[in-house]
């Protein structure tokens, strides 16, 4: 069992009431959980907003940060609490403890591979890890458990689901955890995950990390609403940040369910995205592709995505960005090998991005 350690950090949140708990567990593995519907509880001296005190890094920061995003596809563990989907627990499902485990294996394989491509190492993951649909934080500590045991990670922060929900986001780090916030949308009944905000202390430099997971085309309604407010929720805390300092260095990822050309703020003027100068390379031969992180009716779509500062603005500029589209993350028609709960086969529906920042200076 863990033991609990009331040692944190400053949480907050948009819109919804939440309290943070930040404990150890085996291996020195740490958590920080955003509780919803429990009274907040500040344990951090700063500003009212939290922005000034935490948001100015004064060392020069890392010489370079590498940051895997990906979307794991239903990503659940062996106990059936009631959230999972019915091909996890109906009476014909194949699921079970064994296929958790090999499921972990091949996330630990994605994890490591993620880092050699990034240049960190041949048993090393990428300095910060962004993962979307992970069930509970249980699959995180048995993620971290499965890794090697001198690169795992010691800094993890995960949101659990709101009552209904199945998933949530978790941010694991090589960086130490100074802030944690849940910011969520208004959205008339209709259930929207929280947008994750995690500030990290990299070698003395602030890196926030937003963890975006929004709503899906499918459902009724008109989710494009929904995710032009999830965008301005976004955006209003990315301008706070550069209010508060004209250099901050963030980096915004995940599953944003829509292309870049439906962005209305996002990608453009102060903000960057590197799938413009990656399907550039795909057009000139440099790189192979794949044209996108998900294939929908056989074309290739771009909706998980990273943001981060234009060049020059933090400090920081591109050094790589990568679609990790090689076998077996890809089936033997180049899609996305999606995991099949009945043959236990595949990995994700979904690909891993790839993004490394180097220091400019």
């Amino acid at each position: 069992m863990p033991t609990l350690i009331l040692f944190l950090l400053r949480v907050r949140c948009t819109l919804v009431s939440v309290a943070a708990l930040v404990f150890t567990v085996s291996l020195a593995l740490s958590f920080a959980f955003v509780l919803p519907g429990c009274p907040l509880e500040e344990r951090s001296s700063g500003d009212a907003d939290g922005t000034e005190s935490l948001s100015k890094g004064t060392g020069p920061g890392p010489e370079s940060i590498s940051v895997m995003t990906w979307n794991t596809q239903t990503f659940f563990d062996a106990e059936e609490t009631g959230s999972e989907f019915e091909e996890f627990t109906d009476s014909k499902s194949k699921w079970s403890a064994e296929r958790y485990g090999i499921r972990l294996d091949r996330l630990c394989e994605t994890l490591l591979t993620a880092g050699r491509i990034a240049d960190e190492g041949p048993d090393r993951g990428a300095d910060i890890v962004v993962l979307e649909e992970i069930e509970n934080a249980r699959v995180i500590e048995d993620l971290c458990n499965r890794l090697p045991q001198r690169n795992r990670y010691l800094n993890v922060a995960f949101v659990p689901p709101e009552e209904g929900g199945a998933f949530a986001s978790a941010v694991l780090s090589r960086y130490p955890i100074r802030s944690v916030t849940a910011h969520s949308v208004a959205s008339a009944g209709i259930s929207v995950r929280p947008l994750l905000e995690v500030m990290l202390d990299a070698e003395g430099r602030s890196v926030s990390v937003f963890a975006a997971h929004w709503k899906s085309k499918s459902g009724d309604g008109d989710t494009a609403r929904i995710r032009r407010a999830q965008e301005r929720v976004l955006a209003s805390r990315i301008a706070s940040l550069e209010t508060a300092d004209l250099s901050v260095l963030y980096v915004a990822c995940g599953d944003f369910n829509q292309g870049l050309e439906a962005f209305e703020i996002l990608g453009k003027e102060k903000s960057e995205s590197p799938w413009p100068d990656w399907l550039a390379r795909c057009s000139s031969g440099q790189v192979s592709g794949p044209e996108g992180s998900y294939r929908f009716d056989g074309a290739w779509e771009r909706i998980d995505h990273f943001f981060f500062p234009a060049e020059g603005l933090c400090g920081y500029r591109v050094r790589d960005f990568q679609v990790m589209g090689s076998p077996p993350l890809t089936d033997e028609d180049e899609n996305p090998a999606r995991y099949e709960v009945f043959s236990g086969s595949g990995y994700s529906d979904h690909l891993p991005l790839i993004l490394v920042l180097a220091r400019m200076n």
